[in-house]
């Protein structure tokens, strides 16, 4: 739970810092920043990875 915590945490402070949602690898070139992380969203369970909810 923590690590996708902290997860999440460094990919919201890389997105707010790229306003083109690009980010700059050095020789690899650039990659785009996501809006939807599944796979933190499954580590955390939250989303459309969240358990039946019985009221």
């Amino acid at each position: 739970m923590s690590l996708g915590t902290v997860r999440l945490a460094a990919r919201e402070f890389a997105r707010r810092r790229s306003p083109e949602a690009l980010i700059d690898m050095g020789e690899l070139g650039s990659a785009r920043i996501p809006s939807f992380d599944p796979d933190i969203e499954r580590l955390l369970g939250i989303g459309r990875f969240r358990g039946p909810v019985f009221a």
